[in-house]
């Protein structure tokens, strides 16, 4: 998911400050060595709004007494009810779909509760409701199986060999893992990506960017890998003023950048009314001993030398897909092909697309990209990603 769209050559050096791995959320707690005395909690209680709305969130907060105690880290967890909303490490409660829950806080022992009610929301077109996230999503049913590496071995593409379509209020475990952290990901990203931000319901995935500038990440890597076939995703999704959602993949060559390679099969930024679809590739090859010499390939769904397509409105379904073979690329939006690219040359580095590759889901919030590095200048905040479904043909 990166930035440069034209066949650029350089020798530059990335340093990316961030955190990167299959990880979940965890707790880290301490200790003072200060030597005075400890003070127990002695109760929490819970202020903020009691209702919200699917798609929109509230911030809850807790007061704990007394004052001075010793350890106020407050644990916050939806006790019962977690198919209607989600809440993340700050009290920030997301509306999923219409019901009632029950949101915990706990702290030394002791715990409070306050019920919420989801309602649902008005629509405003933009895509960004959580009430029109299942109008027109399909009903599928997921195909597994112990398989972690897809290979085709011919060009016909007539077998689903693997898909998610989303049942259930979680992702599958066995399937996706987060990349969690800030630090821009080389990209002057504002987000921090966390393991709260993403929610299955009506067999849609949905990843979050909230106004906290925490969104989600998630990748089949080291579980679900794929090398050739036709890969496709029908997704839909907010837009806005700094706003990034993409669906990619990324090679196993090589853990470093652009050596192992990089398909993004949809990018969108900010309100444009078009998707880019592009190609990295280190020109030296795929050792990562070999010179940086990043390069870039990629067109847009509405300039491209193969079909234009005058508007694509994010906010309403469409699958991008390519079609991947040891010598060709080829990328589509809804059937309609608007970019490829020849591979498997060692002696331009593009061998690096002749691996297995691991899917990426993400919404970045600003950066290089939207062209915003500020967030005072986000617009239609929350936002968004609506994936109905991943499949891979072989």
């Amino acid at each position: 998911m990166r930035t440069i769209h034209i066949i650029i050559l350089t020798a530059a050096v990335i340093l990316v400050v961030s955190y990167s791995g299959c990880t979940t959320a965890s707790d880290w707690s301490g200790s003072s060595s200060s030597g005075s005395s400890t003070v127990a909690v002695t109760g929490v209680s819970i202020s903020g709004s009691d209702s919200v709305t699917t798609g929109s969130f509230i911030t809850l907060s807790a007061t704990v007494t007394p004052d001075n105690a010793t350890d106020k880290t407050v644990k916050w967890s939806v006790y019962s009810g977690n198919s209607y909303v989600s809440i993340n490490t700050d009290g920030v409660v997301t509306g999923i779909t219409a019901g009632a829950a029950v949101i915990k806080a706990a702290v030394g022992g002791k715990s409070a509760s306050k019920t919420i009610t989801v309602s649902e929301a008005t629509p405003s077109g933009d895509g960004s409701e959580n009430n029109t996230v299942t109008d027109g999503a399909t009903n599928g049913t997921s195909v597994t199986g112990s398989a972690s590496t897809y290979t085709a071995s011919d060009t016909t593409w007539d077998t689903l060999v693997w898909s998610d379509e989303f049942e259930g209020t979680s992702i599958k475990t066995a399937d996706w893992c987060y990349d969690t952290g800030a630090g821009g990901w080389g990209n002057g990203e504002l987000e921090t990506y966390t393991t709260d931000n993403t929610a299955v319901h009506g067999g849609v995935l949905d990843i979050t960017a909230d106004s906290s500038l925490r969104s989600a990440r998630i990748k089949s890597k080291g579980l679900k890998t794929f090398k050739y076939g036709k890969i496709e995703a029908r997704i839909k999704s907010s837009q806005g003023t700094g706003s990034w959602p993409a669906f990619w993949m990324l090679g196993t060559s090589s853990d470093n950048w652009p050596y192992q390679g990089e398909m993004d099969i949809m990018e969108h930024v900010n309100s444009d009314s078009f998707t880019y679809q592009t190609c990295h590739w280190n020109t030296n090859g795929i050792s990562t001993s070999a010179a940086y010499s990043h390069a870039s390939w990629g067109q847009t769904t509405n300039n491209n030398y193969w079909n234009t397509i005058a508007s694509v409105n994010v906010a309403e379904w469409y699958v991008y897909a390519i079609e991947w073979t040891s010598t060709l690329i080829k990328f589509y939006v809804d059937g309609t092909e608007v970019m490829e690219m020849s591979i498997g040359d060692s002696s331009s580095g593009t061998d690096a697309f002749n691996y297995p590759f691991y899917i990426i889901f993400n919404f970045a919030m600003g950066g290089q990209f939207p062209g915003i590095y500020n967030s005072s200048g986000f617009t239609g905040i929350p936002w968004h990603m609506y994936v109905d479904y991943v499949r891979v043909y072989q």
